[in-house]
């Protein structure tokens, strides 16, 4: 799993590989963020939120740094049965390993995936014209293998699950995942659905 300080460095990279001279990183808090008010035209969350300890806080915190007039614009996963790409391999694991309940409301990965569950926040954040609308896009790995090796480096719920296993466990694991993602190949690669919402308000 990356850092904040692994994430910040990739970014960094990407914009100076484009060129972009006009680009800071900078790791935060998303509750207490160390900008002035009204500081920015825009602000993006891409699938941030649901790990978010106190997303209430979080939005009001990016209203408070926008302009007046300003977008804010996040990404969050939708309900689990859109999104085979990661219930595939944690509906696996769940089968073999038994994973303590986490308490209502606590961070993951469809922690806001309730239709109009963000939708709400936003409002009652202060924003305006909030929007909400569900996208879903095809989701390729190149070969199930690589499938295997994305979840286990993007997942914490997967390297959660996977550390409770003992070897027999994992392999057993690992070969069903596999199994399963073969089934999803289609041109060559293995292609399973992924469904986000995407929430957009006013300042």
């Amino acid at each position: 799993m990356a850092t904040g300080k692994q994430m910040q460095a990739v970014a960094t990279e990407n914009a100076a590989r484009r060129g972009l001279g006009n680009v800071e990183t900078r790791v935060c808090d998303a509750s207490a963020l160390p900008f002035a008010d009204g500081s920015f035209d825009a602000v993006l969350c891409r699938f941030g939120f649901m790990f978010f300890p106190d997303v209430s806080a979080a939005t009001r915190e990016f209203a408070r740094v926008a302009k007046r007039g300003a977008r804010i614009c996040a990404a969050v996963w939708g309900e689990p049965q859109k999104n085979p790409w990661a219930t595939t391999m944690m509906g696996t694991i769940a089968r073999h390993v038994t994973m303590p309940a986490p308490p209502p409301g606590s961070p993951g990965l469809f922690r806001c995936a309730t239709a109009g569950f963000m939708r709400a926040v936003f409002a009652e954040s202060g924003l305006r014209d909030v929007s909400e609308e569900e996208v879903s896009a095809d989701m390729d790995h190149d070969t199930p293998e690589r499938y295997w090796e994305f979840m286990n480096d993007i997942a914490a719920p997967v390297v959660a699950g996977l550390a409770k296993a003992n070897e027999l466990t994992r392999e057993r694991i690992r070969v069903e995942v596999l199994d399963l993602a073969r089934r999803s190949l289609s041109n060559g690669a293995v292609r399973m659905r992924s469904t986000a919402t995407v929430i957009v308000g006013t300042r």
